[in-house]
């Protein structure tokens, strides 16, 4: 086999360890350097401040956009993908394991298989005429390969090796189809379709342990950033004219593809990876009330609303904590809402004091419970590392595993996880999490409102020593969250690692200081955030590859 491609036939290692509206518009990024402001500033320098430089990972495509990329072969029963998440470390980090390539190659086999069965399936395929002895699919099918698969990364000889591959299927095979085949079997096992492969090249100015990732390789960058996918052939078409490394023309496509309605997936997957759920539906979890299609239902009635939040004016940050949702006849019965009825979700205002947007969605609040009972401390713990960025201190080496069995136990769940917490081994992380999870006492584990447990009233008060103040329940957490700089400045890290690959702390924090400011600028845009995320160097350089000079 020729040495450009190459089938991954062994788990790859890791690369390091460690407002606008849709359409244009609003604050401009264009020109923005690495350097830093204080917090809350406009555009002042911090004086010896620089993004420290870190390797980004080598991702592989997860599960949905592994499920992306094959939507052309039809319907598709993946592998189990191991879990790598974007914004949360991961140590050490998860690899392509030999059992699941095992798993992907044997997909690779079916779905070559599949779309080869005869002229006629391929010619569907592809969108190309065999009549001519098959030159003008083949040279298609090279393209596909290129543009699609490989997501126009291209090295020299590419094409050559392909068409190689091709002859030996054709010549072993004894077909026209077998060479395709043979040519869908390699790409779809190649590293260059399997990971998003970012090497970078050198530039004259850049720092010299900098490496600028080329055109293409910015392509791929945004397209999974902004749609959960590969580039389509427009962005392709602007990365090998250079313009995806000219401001200007990186800020006009990122306008573009944010108006796209693919933008919806790639938005749509940032919510899940902070909330810690796998995009598509939730685990119905233990109470027989929550069916499949409940737990359905609540995963579209999330992607609504964050939708809504994101692309609908005003488009800012507060609007995930504004008290309404997206809701059908099927989850009006459920919730006990006198609301909509019919299949279809439709916007549905709820009532202020009780709900608080992101913070009391259902969908999350069904998938981080383990128990018929709520975890108010796994709540908490959600909660303030999504929106608050707290960092929980790790469990000690001496946490006993169970309560004691004389443990009294209280009538309501939350004395019962306040005399747990009461343990002083136990009391330094539990006061970090508890009092946010108590402000959700209100919800069970199905998601539905309650006023009492155990038959008495419901205690949703707490404090949160980080925001430096007093909260009574869900809503008034919610939009004490959303008018705090710790929630504002949480918000932009948490864009910054998913867009940046790169979760250590400190790796971009000059960098965020100038986001954050600009944020405030644009009256907490999110499109203008996430248009000002990818016109940081940052974004568009990498650490250069170990052992060149």
């Amino acid at each position: 086999m020729a040495a450009g491609l190459s089938l991954v036939v062994m788990a790859c290692g890791q690369v390091s360890k460690n407002g606008a509206r849709s359409g244009g518009g609003g604050t401009s990024f264009a020109g923005a350097d690495t350097g830093g402001t204080e917090a809350g500033d406009t555009g002042r320098e911090v004086p010896g401040c620089a993004d420290a430089v870190t390797d980004p990972r080598l991702r592989y495509l997860d599960s949905s956009q592994l499920a992306h990329e094959l939507e052309s072969f039809g319907e598709v029963t993946l592998p189990a993908m191991p879990v790598a998440s974007a914004i949360y470390a991961t140590e050490p980090p998860p690899e392509l394991t030999p059992a699941t390539l095992e798993q992907l190659a044997e997909l690779a086999k079916e779905l070559a298989s599949r779309v080869t069965t005869s002229d006629e399936v391929f010619e569907k395929f592809l969108g190309c005429e065999m009549s001519d002895g098959g030159a003008a699919c083949r040279e298609k099918l090279v393209q596909f390969v290129i543009s699609r698969l490989f997501r126009g990364r291209e090295q020299e000889g590419t094409r050559a090796e392909l068409n190689q591959v091709f002859d030996d299927g054709q010549l072993l095979g004894g077909s026209f189809l077998k060479g395709a085949q043979a040519v869908l079997e390699l790409a779809l096992q190649s590293r260059e379709f399997l990971y998003r492969i970012e090497l970078g090249e050198p530039v004259p100015g850049l720092a010299p342990n900098l490496w600028r990732l080329t055109g293409i390789e910015m392509a791929s960058r945004l397209s999974f950033l902004l749609w959960n996918r590969g580039p389509d052939d427009e962005l392709l078409d602007a990365a090998r004219a250079g313009e995806l490394t000219d401001d200007s023309g990186l800020e006009q496509q990122v306008r573009r593809m944010l108006a796209d309605p693919r933008a919806v997936t790639g938005v749509r997957h940032f919510y899940r990876e902070l909330l810690g759920i796998a995009d598509g539906p939730i685990e119905p979890g233990l109470d027989p009330a929550l069916t499949s299609q409940i737990t359905g239902l609540m995963s579209e009635e999330l992607d609504s609303f964050v939708t809504h939040a994101t692309f609908d004016a005003p488009g800012d940050y507060r609007q995930l904590f504004v008290p309404r949702t997206w809701i059908n006849g099927t989850l009006a019965d459920f919730y006990g809402f006198a609301g909509p009825q019919g299949g279809e979700l439709q916007p549905w205002s709820l009532e202020p004091t009780r709900y608080g947007g992101i913070v009391s969605q259902p969908a999350w609040l069904v998938a981080s419970s383990h128990s018929l009972n709520p975890n108010p401390t796994f709540r908490g713990f959600i909660l303030s590392r999504a929106l608050l960025c707290q960092e929980v201190p790790p469990e000690p080496p001496d946490l006993p595993s169970t309560p004691p069995a004389s443990m009294p136990l209280p009538a309501t769940n939350r004395q019962r996880f306040e005399q747990h917490a009461s343990d002083p081994i136990c009391r330094t992380c539990h006061d970090a999490m508890d009092p946010l999870g108590f402000a959700l006492e209100h919800f069970d584990t199905t998601g539905r409102y309650r006023e009492t447990d155990a038959g008495m009233p419901i205690d949703a008060t707490g404090a949160s020593a980080l925001l430096g103040v007093w909260f009574d329940g869900a809503a008034d957490l919610a939009w004490k969250i959303a008018q705090s700089q710790v929630g504002q400045r949480c918000f932009v890290q948490q864009w910054t690692r998913f867009a940046y690959g790169r979760v250590a702390a400190d790796a971009a924090e000059c960098t965020r200081q100038r986001l954050q400011a600009r944020f405030v600028d644009s009256d907490l845009n999110v499109l203008d955030l996430i248009v000002g995320l990818t016109q940081m160097e940052p974004f568009r350089t990498r650490k250069r590859p170990d052992g060149l000079k």
